[in-house]
């Protein structure tokens, strides 16, 4: 996985410092991990971008450094392991404001990946604070932004999942709580839906049918590598422009889903989902940056 750290993220949490250092960097994995932990690296990018005490951003040149990822910790093996204050840390000293690239590769892992639930970058670092330039930031900061969320059917909404698996149809809502406070009136400008197999793999061929904003329905079909988006004359454009804070069905039907389909129990005639993991709609949108508490 490939982020960067802006910024602009960090004007917002903390207007007015400058001069941003890294002291030291930690990756936690949050869900069901294997006792001896998780393998991988962490890597910076060569180029950083910090801002000066005059409101000038500006480029800098550090070396490309790698945290390798394992079972030690910082706050629990300093004691074995006692840090030199000689001795530079890796990416201590480098810009806050750069390139990351995590990776956790599947062949030195113990590790089914769904059943990780998080990851975080814990960044410690250090900054310098002038009340003059605190204002001035603040009253460049924008009045509106963007970001990215997705709702796992089967993790934020259980009971609409295992609806889904008997019946075919599940009906939830998205509301206020389930994004930011300090993001006001989201519009959805991208949405897709990923469906994934029992097997942990693409759910490819399934047909979808998603009403959202309006009582609107758009039936969509999951390509090869388990998602549909919008964009492209996608039958999903209808809920673009739109709010996301509304209540939302996903059905599938069995006539075009026969794979995924099962009768049980046997002679029957009840249609029961088979085969599917998990559904999940991610959402990229605007909103209105909160200003009064």
């Amino acid at each position: 996985a490939s982020f960067e750290t802006t910024l602009e993220l960090f004007d917002r949490l903390y207007p007015g410092t400058y001069l941003h250092r890294i002291k030291s960097v930690e990756v936690v994995v949050e869900g069901v991990i294997p006792a001896d932990g998780i393998y991988g690296s962490l890597r910076n990018s060569g180029v950083s971008t910090f801002r000066t005490v005059d409101n000038t951003a500006k480029a800098r040149l550090q070396p490309l450094e790698t945290q390798v990822l394992s079972s030690y910790t910082a706050r629990g093996d300093a004691v074995i392991f006692q840090p030199s204050n000689e001795t530079r840390g890796v990416f201590e000293d480098s810009g806050l404001c750069t390139a990351w690239t995590l990776s956790i590769p599947p062949g030195a892992n113990d590790l089914r990946y769904e059943s990780i639930s998080d990851l975080k970058i814990v960044m410690h670092h250090t900054a310098f604070h002038d009340p003059d330039l605190e204002t001035v930031v603040q009253a460049a900061l924008p009045t509106t932004g963007s970001r990215s969320r997705t709702f796992s059917l089967r993790e934020s909404r259980p009971d609409a999942y295992f609806l889904l698996l008997e019946t075919g149809t599940a009906a939830f809502s998205l509301t206020a709580g389930d994004f930011p406070y300090q993001h006001v009136a989201p519009v959805t400008q991208r949405i897709v839906v990923f469906a994934i197999a029992a097997s942990g793999g693409p759910a490819a061929g399934l047909v979808v049918d998603l009403t959202g904003p309006g009582g609107v329905t758009a039936r969509a079909t999951v390509g090869a590598d388990g998602s549909v988006s919008s964009g492209a004359g996608s039958t999903l454009d209808a809920f673009i422009g739109k709010t996301p804070l509304t209540d939302w069905t996903v059905t599938l039907d069995p006539a075009v889903n026969t794979a995924f389909f099962v009768e049980e129990p046997a002679g029957s005639g009840v249609q029961r989902v088979s085969g599917i993991r998990d559904l999940l709609i991610g959402l990229d949108y605007s909103y209105t940056v909160r200003t009064g508490a």
